[in-house]
């Protein structure tokens, strides 16, 4: 707690400016966002963006959003008009949404009380967004934004949760259990408008589906979309027969009566032909424990607004909206769990405040997660995911280890990078993200190569390709492009030279190989 009181004490009127950073820097989302916001793309002015659609945001900083692209044949097509169809009624929009693929870490107490744990060796880390009119609270990173023009609604954050065991090439320059911006609104081609630009919601996952390289293999052909609707579209006659159902069978009552509290599902199906299937329960407000009582009725004061599924261990993290629900910080981060009965999913255990054993005092005592994710005074999470890079046999674990790399000396720059890969028919694009330079002065040489992998610790056999460059400022986006046939078995190898005022450093991301 002193370390955070201390970092917040500094965010006077000359040190608001912060860079993009940490291990997630410049990462991909699709996302939705609110009818205030507006694109750059659109030129002076901007142009205001459909709440009643899905952007996609490829990996990189100054990598602008682009509404609902093609994934190739046979690929998920995400986007509304494929997965709600054009008989949506005017206004419809998400509240959350969220793959399957996100990694939960919670244990149970003896009282059914989620509480964060991360197994020991591994680590774990939250991406959020705020609301626009979020001040920050606990975090240094979210109230800075929040001073900031573009304020905090559309950037992306993340958070190393509290427990983790860094890879030791992060430790240098990644804090546990304190939020950094991984991505400011402006660098994903949002307007400052007057309102601010503010996401719904995002899933970093749903990309994955554009890479044509080994990434598919880890996904499922054939995944699920899990969402929550605004009450006031819930309420819609359009759409109360997604409500009725859940695994085949209509559901009793009250687990039939629309809410805002309710999560969906909808499951794209390869055969006959790419479809979404008519969209269904999958938990009800009465299994999450949002039901009114004494009459089990829809309480229209609870609308989920941020959503992460964990398939693989029954698990959902959410958030409720603040300006609807009781202004509890435990309620911007909750855990539920669910069962299996025949087949179909039922809740078990109610969404309770997600907590962790904070020891920053001297005693742990038990503190809400959103409260280090910036939610504390009136704060409001609207967008949230949680995810195991750790995990080598997961998508996260395939996709993260190589955009978890920064500089390996401790001096008073911080340098991160990241690394992801776009394939199409013709050719690989590596795109490569870095940021940490402290004052525009400074200077960065980088060098990325592309080539056989030698033996571990010694330089490329053959270098098939490279490029190299110069940069000053703080962020800076660049890409090596290459024909496919160099895709499988050959390494990446980025390298950097930092000057940044009377601090320098060389730093060597280690080799990632796809």
């Amino acid at each position: 707690m002193l370390r955070r009181l201390l970092a917040l004490s500094l965010l006077t009127a000359t040190s608001l400016a912060q860079v993009s950073q940490g291990p997630f820097i410049g990462c991909p989302v699709h996302c939705g966002v609110d009818h205030d916001t507006y694109s750059s793309l659109g030129g002076p002015g901007g142009t205001l963006m459909d709440p009643n659609t899905l952007y996609l945001k490829r990996a990189g900083i100054d990598s602008d959003v682009v509404a609902g692209p093609a994934f190739g044949p046979n690929r998920p097509r995400f986007t509304f008009d494929a997965m709600f169809g054009p008989g949506r009624p005017p206004g419809f929009r998400l509240d959350g949404f969220s793959s399957g693929y996100h990694t939960v870490f919670c244990t149970y107490s003896m009282s059914g009380q989620p509480i964060l744990d991360v197994p020991a060796g591994s680590w774990g880390a939250l991406l959020f967004s705020v609301t626009r009119n979020t001040m920050g609270g606990d975090s240094a990173a979210v109230m800075a934004e929040s001073m900031a023009s573009d304020g905090p609604g559309a950037d992306v954050f993340s958070l190393v949760l509290p427990g983790s065991t860094l890879p030791p090439s992060l430790v240098p320059c990644v804090a546990v259990g304190e939020a950094t911006r991984a991505t400011d609104s402006t660098e994903m081609g949002f307007d400052p408008t007057t309102m601010r630009p503010e996401m719904t919601d995002f899933d970093p996952f749903f990309t994955f589906y554009e890479t044509t390289g080994p990434l598919p293999s880890f996904l499922q052909t054939e995944p699920w979309v899990y969402f929550s609707l605004p009450n006031a579209v819930a309420m819609d006659p359009a759409v109360a027969s997604w409500f009725t159902m859940r695994g085949g069978a209509a559901l009793p009552w009250p687990h039939d009566q629309p809410s805002g509290a309710t999560i969906l599902r909808t499951q794209w199906v390869t055969t006959p032909m790419g479809h979404w299937t008519q969209p269904e329960v999958f938990l009800s407000f009465v299994d999450l424990g949002f039901a009114s009582m004494p009459g089990m009725t829809p309480d229209p004061s609870h609308d989920i607004d941020a959503l992460a599924v964990d398939e693989g261990h029954s698990l959902v993290l959410l958030s409720m909206k603040r300006n609807m629900t009781p202004n509890l910080l435990g309620e911007q981060l909750m855990v539920a769990r669910w069962t299996y009965s025949g087949g179909t999913p039922v809740g078990d255990l109610p969404a309770r405040p997600y907590l962790y054993w904070d020891p920053t005092d001297g005693t742990p005592v038990l503190q809400p997660v959103g409260k280090i994710a910036g939610a504390g005074g009136g704060g409001e999470i609207d967008a949230t995911c949680e995810l195991d890079p750790s995990n080598a046999n997961g998508a996260a674990g395939f996709v993260f280890p190589y955009l978890v790399l920064c500089r390996d000396a401790p001096l008073p720059t911080t340098m991160s990078a990241s690394a992801s890969i776009l394939t199409s028919s013709a050719t690989t694009t590596i795109v490569v993200s870095a940021s940490g330079l402290q004052n525009t002065s400074g200077l960065c040489i980088w060098a990325l190569f592309w080539g056989l992998p030698g033996p571990f610790a010694t330089p490329f056999v053959d270098i098939i390709n490279g490029t190299f460059g110069l940069y000053a400022g703080s962020t800076q986006s660049f890409a090596l492009t290459a024909g496919t046939s160099v895709l499988s078995g050959y390494s990446l190898d980025f390298q950097w030279l930092t000057l940044d005022g009377p601090a320098w450093s060389l730093s060597s991301v280690v080799r990632c190989q796809f």
